[in-house]
């Protein structure tokens, strides 16, 4: 049998000491992956730009500035892939779509 080869995108947050990510999620397609950040913003990484030594694969295709008080703490997509929520120590549920 032959080996199926797997390229691996690497996403980190360097530009802060001590926060980072809290939570992920895909989108329903699978080309976009949603982070939840401590400080308080949401990022989207598209998996299908560039390469993990490529910059555009670790700069973030949108972010979601202050998007809540506090740290992200949690985030999911909606079944039909239309809706973003997402849940922060603030007490809050927001619902981005």
């Amino acid at each position: 049998g032959g080996t199926n080869a797997t390229s691996i995108n690497t996403y980190n947050d360097t530009t802060t000491t001590g926060e980072g990510f809290t939570s992920i999620a895909f989108s329903k397609s699978g080309r976009l992956i949603f982070c939840g950040h401590s400080d308080s913003t949401v990022m989207a990484y598209d998996v299908l730009s560039g390469s993990s030594s490529d910059r555009a694969a670790t700069t973030p295709a949108f972010t979601l500035h202050q998007a809540h008080d506090s740290h992200v703490s949690c985030l999911g997509v909606s079944p039909n892939g239309d809706g973003l929520c997402t849940g922060s120590w603030d007490f809050n549920l927001k619902i981005w779509a």
